[in-house]
């Protein structure tokens, strides 16, 4: 009895045993599947969130782009459609130079312009390399026929800074400015060419045309002086004080072109050539009436402007220009007195001419 009892126990013990441990592997199983479930689980999720990034970049990616697309458009857009700002370019009248000037005739080119239009594009042409300009961001440049056209517009007329600019529909600045350049253009180009000391040729051929056409031997021109106003200067203005009473410079040229009886033949001859200097003054003045009037620039600008008319009056006389005697109606300037202190320097030069127009009288 007491081995049966024995074997009955040890057959529950064991087969208590085996059902535990058949229940710890179910339940290992279990969390084995859990587990499993679990890394699935947040596999997936790592899947859809790796997934989500990757859309989230290529979404601003393309944002991105789409707006640097936009802003280069926009850019391209503002520099294709820039306007002139309003603040650097104020609105001016031009018709005038724009749709009156081109329809000039030869003969309205000679009277406002003092030369003819083709002088006039030859000297536009020669001048341009110093006096074009270039278009900036905030404004277009005045073109280069145009400013010299308004500077020959003041020395031709004298007229004031703001009555040429409502005319050429620019400001007074601009004016000033197109007469400067001009002058130093002119200076630096046209004088030298316009302008020089003849040659011991040039010379032989002057004396021989002044002797055949005056009379008058180893003569190589006729010499005068003229009087420019001007403003008093601000340094050392007495020294432009004349004998009638106000300030100028005085413009000497040499145009190639009771008294005893031998002494009166001789003033009457010098005075035929005298003539030739005194009408080149008056064709000079009536050609650029800015010398007829006081010129209220600093006396640098003055003399420049007197240059630049001598040089623009020799190429319209080189280059075959009519001049209107209309135009010639300058007053009458007072002389430049003789220089007395070479009165007696000069006196047996005169009484050898004076002998000589006798012997061949």
């Amino acid at each position: 009895m007491a081995d049966y009892e024995m074997r009955i126990i040890i057959f529950l013990a064991l087969w208590l045993f085996t059902i535990m441990k058949a229940r710890q592997l179910i339940q290992i199983k279990r969390r084995a599947l859990r587990r499993r479930a679990l890394l699935q689980t947040l596999e997936a999720g790592s899947m859809r969130l790796s997934s989500a990034v990757l859309e989230y970049e290529a979404a601003t990616l393309r944002l991105n782009t789409q707006q640097l697309i936009e802003r280069v458009m926009l850019v391209a857009s503002l520099r294709n459609n820039r306007c002139r700002p309003s603040v650097w370019a104020f609105p001016r009248a031009s018709q005038w130079w724009e749709a009156i000037v081109p329809g000039f005739s030869n003969t309205e080119w000679l009277q406002n312009f003092r030369m003819s239009e083709e002088t006039f594009t030859y000297l536009w042409h020669k001048l341009r390399a110093r006096m074009e300009r270039q278009d900036t961001t905030f404004r277009l440049c005045v073109s280069v026929k145009k400013r010299v056209a308004i500077a020959l517009w003041k020395l031709a007329t004298g007229s004031e800074y703001r009555t040429i600019g409502h005319l050429f529909g620019v400001s007074i600045t601009t004016v000033c400015r197109c007469v400067q350049d001009f002058c130093a253009a002119a200076e630096s180009l046209l004088v030298p060419e316009q302008i020089r000391f003849p040659d011991e040729g040039r010379f032989s051929e002057m004396s021989a045309y002044m002797e055949n056409r005056w009379g008058l031997p180893l003569c190589v021109g006729a010499i005068d002086g003229s009087h420019i106003p001007i403003i008093a200067p601000k340094e050392c203005h007495t020294d432009y004080f004349n004998r009638k009473e106000w300030h100028s410079i005085i413009l000497q040229g040499v145009v190639d072109g009771g008294l005893t009886a031998d002494q009166h033949l001789f003033n009457q001859t010098v005075s035929r050539v005298r003539v030739v200097v005194e009408n080149a003054f008056g064709r000079l003045k009536g050609r650029w009436r800015c010398l007829l009037k006081r010129n209220d620039s600093d006396i640098a600008l003055s003399k420049s402007m007197v240059l630049t008319c001598c040089a623009l009056h020799n190429l319209c006389e080189s280059h075959g220009e009519i001049f209107d005697n209309t135009l010639d109606d300058a007053v009458d300037e007072p002389a430049v007195g003789a220089n007395h202190g070479s009165e007696e320097q000069g006196a047996h030069i005169r009484d050898a001419v004076m002998q000589y127009l006798c012997s061949n009288r």
